[in-house]
């Protein structure tokens, strides 16, 4: 037992106040932490659903024009609407003329008076039928046959065979030729003037982009101009001579007024770029540059090809040549058939054969077989003006597809000898560049050492910046030129994995 007997109680009373004191501390802190967890817990959903709602930025580059004008721009998907309206229309009526008819019943009733005694038999077919393009026609199915009133005969079920084709040069496959050529005219249009519309869009749209990237390039090349200026402007010498300070705070003025200038041109493109490839909100930092002065650059392999290996490209790749090509064909067989078409003869057969049979028939199962001729004398005049209508139409084709290859052959003549010329033209431009550098930065440090005026070193500096836009432009119809000749070559409906 303790000498003392307090201290069991202390210990008691002390543990009593320090799991008060813990219980205290808790329920200050608990209700803190849970309202961080609380809030935590709130605000993180919020992040989640921003981070979702956030769509992927589209970026636009050489190579994902072609894309994103394929998918954005409204006149691309419009032709494109209008191409597949075209074709169903067309299909609907090939389908009008070559109908397939699952379910096709048939019936009549026939009296015969002219006997002693009155007659009636009746039939019912059902079956189904198929009907061709070229008049073609063929029924198949199952009948049945009786009759009724003072009549002897029996009654019993058959199968049937009915068959219509034309022989020789139908005149029929030549009319329907005629009419399906009226709507294929216009699935023929809807398809030239989409294959223009791509090569338009996708076209113009490149040709925004570079003239895009040539703009902020010329926005380079004059804020470096304006640094150099306000490099001289820092000076000592320039500090310690007000007129020379003066006057380098007015050319640091005219050349910020000319960066405005460039900023409206580039605001510009954009929003032709933006309006060609048919994206909204197109923002400038959505552009991905091209190193124009690429080692490896953009459409070096034309350099290397002959006018006759990029004729060859082209040719394979011309959607619009084989639409024309599948136009004259149809012509072609029109002609052909205007020739061959002078009568109109179709042969019917007919089979039927007994399931069964009762009464008077002669055989329990016997079977029926007829054959016959339909013969028409086409009009000579009707002939001559199918035949003519169809020589017109082969030369207005040949004279089309002809005029397609001489534009391609002039584009491709034309920019093979440009981009060789630019391109050396763009060396020389590099050189003077960098002899003009070296004079600049030599005048520069004459300048500072007191042996140069400020008007030369300030002409020597425009000289400089100027030749560096020159450089820039010649880049810039560089590719335009590279652009055009992917056109001509037919490079973005390989892409676009096109076959009309």
């Amino acid at each position: 037992m303790p000498k003392n007997g307090r201290k069991p109680c202390q210990k008691t009373e002390k543990k009593a106040l320090l799991t008060l004191h813990r219980c205290l501390i808790s329920l200050i802190i608990i209700p803190n932490c849970s309202s961080v967890a609380i809030c935590a817990w709130e605000k993180a959903p919020s992040d989640s659903t921003t981070a979702q709602s956030k769509a992927p930025e589209i970026l636009v580059d050489i190579d994902s024009i072609v894309q994103l004008v394929f998918g954005q721009s409204p006149q691309v998907v419009s032709a494109r609407h209008a191409l597949t309206a075209a074709e169903f229309q067309f299909r609907d009526f090939e389908r009008n003329l070559s109908q397939f008819t699952p379910l096709v019943f048939r019936s009549n009733i026939d009296r015969e008076d002219r006997s002693p005694d009155q007659e009636h038999e009746y039939n019912m077919r059902v079956g189904t039928e198929k009907e061709f393009f070229d008049g073609s026609r063929i029924f198949t199915g199952l009948g049945h046959r009786g009759g009724f009133g003072d009549t002897e005969n029996g009654r019993g079920q058959f199968m049937e065979l009915d068959v219509q084709f034309p022989l020789f040069g139908s005149n029929t496959t030549l009319r329907r030729i005629t009419d399906r050529s009226r709507e294929e005219n216009e699935m023929f249009k809807a398809r030239l003037e989409y294959i223009d519309m791509i090569r338009d869009n996708v076209q113009d749209a490149q040709m925004q982009y570079f003239r895009l990237l040539v703009d902020k390039e010329r926005k380079v090349k004059a804020s470096e101009c304006i640094s150099d200026f306000e490099k001289t402007l820092a000076t000592s010498r320039a500090q310690s001579n007000p007129a020379e300070r003066q006057q380098m705070e007015g050319e640091i003025q005219a050349e910020r007024a000319g960066l405005l200038r460039i900023d409206e041109h580039i605001n510009n493109r954009l929003l032709a770029l933006q309006f060609s490839i048919g994206l909204e909100n197109l923002a400038v930092s959505q552009v991905v540059p091209l190193d124009m002065y690429a080692e490896d650059y953009y459409g070096k392999s034309y350099l290397n090809r002959s006018i006759d290996e990029l004729l060859a490209e082209a040719e394979q790749n011309d959607v619009k040549i084989r639409v024309l090509e599948n136009a004259k064909a149809n012509s072609i067989e029109k002609k052909t058939l205007a020739d061959k078409g002078k009568w109109d003869i179709f042969v019917g057969l007919n089979g039927q054969y007994d399931l069964e049979g009762e009464g008077n028939l002669r055989d329990e199962n016997g079977y029926l077989f007829s054959a016959g001729l339909r013969i028409k004398k086409i009009d000579s005049t009707l002939l001559r003006y199918s035949r003519s209508r169809a020589v017109a139409e082969i030369r207005k084709y040949d004279a089309l597809i002809r005029g397609q290859r001489l534009k391609t052959q002039n584009v491709i003549n034309l920019h093979w000898f440009i981009i060789r010329s630019r391109r050396k033209q763009c060396r020389e431009i590099v050189e003077n560049i960098d002899s003009r550098r070296r004079t600049f930065l030599q005048k520069y440090q004459d300048y500072i050492d007191g042996k140069e005026t400020l008007d030369n070193l300030i002409t020597a500096r425009d000289k400089l910046m100027w030749t560096q836009m020159d450089l820039v432009f010649s880049l810039g119809e560089f590719y335009q030129s590279i652009t055009m000749l992917d056109h001509a070559c037919g490079v973005h409906f390989g892409k676009l994995g096109i076959n009309l």
